[in-house]
């Protein structure tokens, strides 16, 4: 999205509510920032009228693990007053379970005798 001009340089986002969606990477890294930045938007929408779209635009910006962690969540919890919550609770088990498992593949049990 093009950054918008004023007199004090570039405004980054001063678009439309709908029209900036946070993205994911899906690097764990930067998981905190995208979150963050889901609550922001979910504000903005909200002031906008526009909250019950949140969830199904950051959703459908989704790709890789993050959409495979989702992609089974019904319309009805997404259409919800908590649709938002709903979906990042989802991406916060699938990470949790993400470093589960890498701890489990990290430390592997000791053979036994």
């Amino acid at each position: 999205m093009a950054a918008t001009s004023t007199t004090n340089g570039p405004r980054p986002y001063a678009a439309k509510a709908h029209e900036y969606v946070p993205e994911f990477s899906n690097k764990a890294t930067d998981y905190k920032e995208f979150k963050k930045r889901v609550l922001l938007y979910e504000k903005k929408m909200a002031l906008a009228n526009r909250k019950g779209e949140t969830a199904f635009n950051v959703m459908a910006a989704l790709t890789g693990r993050a959409w495979d962690a989702v992609e089974d969540m019904d319309m009805a919890e997404l259409e919800s007053d908590q649709g938002t919550k709903k979906l990042l609770d989802r991406l916060d088990d699938h990470r949790i379970a993400g470093r589960l498992r890498d701890l489990l593949h990290a430390y592997p049990e000791p053979p036994r005798s």
